[in-house]
């Protein structure tokens, strides 16, 4: 079982808080109860993952500053960073607190105003999972108190990496914090931006089908049936079933072909 990253999406609203000329933000959530999608996040895996992120994560519009390569946006990465951390606090009964910078010029402007000015914004976490902290609630080790979650609990991390700023939610049906799955997150955000994309032409032969693979290696995600939907979903608009069905073919080819090789 492998999940390729989590969005935690945070139920509290986002906090504009000026001080002394900074920009600061704050917001708070309460974790360690059952979310809609039958998930539950200890908040001690995420308080551990805290250092990195304080180290090295950064505050960004909709997670797009981790994807939107891959959803075909023509504008960097680092153009929708808008701040940093400065605290991550545990408040005590599974509630955490939050404490970022914006930064000045560029999107963060834009959003700094909004905030200051009463619109509302939420917050989601983008994390790398720890596979030895993902328990899988349908079949879990013998001795595992899955505290009535339904399909993941999630006690620890790999990577904290950011902290998206959402004019709406990513998954609009969720009151509490949720976890959802990378496919979920693209999906919803490929329909919001879809305006901004470059669809390619879905591979019709072997040779667009390696294209395909080629592109996704570049992508550093490695190949997988998983990453080739994705990036055909993405990147070429496909419906699942389809994306499915090339996926399968484009990751077999790659097999036959290194195996030719060898």
């Amino acid at each position: 079982m492998y999940l390729e990253f989590l969005s935690i999406e945070l139920s509290a609203v986002v906090k504009a808080v000026p001080s002394a000329g900074k920009r600061l933000i704050s917001v708070e959530c309460s974790n360690e109860t059952v979310d809609s999608e039958l998930d539950l996040v200890e908040q001690a895996g995420l308080l551990a993952a805290a250092p990195g992120f304080l180290t090295r994560g950064h505050l960004d519009i909709d997670h797009l500053s981790e994807l939107s390569e891959r959803l075909g946006l023509r504008d960097s990465p680092d153009s929708f960073k808008i701040g940093r951390p400065l605290d991550v606090l545990d408040l005590g009964d599974g509630r955490t607190a939050v404490k970022a910078e914006m930064f000045r010029g560029g999107r963060a402007e834009r959003i700094w105003d909004e905030l200051t000015s009463g619109e509302t914004y939420y917050a989601s976490i983008f994390a790398i999972p720890d596979p030895a902290g993902l328990i899988d609630c349908r079949n879990p080790p013998p001795g595992i108190d899955t505290r009535g979650a339904r399909r993941f609990l999630v006690k620890s991390f790999a990577e904290w990496r950011s902290l998206a700023l959402c004019k709406n939610p990513i998954n609009q049906s969720l009151r509490q914090p949720a976890l959802v799955l990378a496919k979920s997150v693209l999906a919803n955000l490929a329909a919001r931006y879809g305006g901004q994309m470059d669809r390619m032409r879905p591979p019709v032969n072997r040779v667009e089908l390696m294209k395909c693979v080629q592109a996704v290696e570049r992508l550093g995600d490695g190949v997988s049936v998983f990453s080739v939907r994705q990036y055909l979903m993405t990147k070429g608009g496909l419906s699942e079933d389809q994306a499915d069905l090339l996926a399968l073919a484009a990751v077999h080819l790659a097999a036959r072909r290194l195996s030719r090789a060898a």
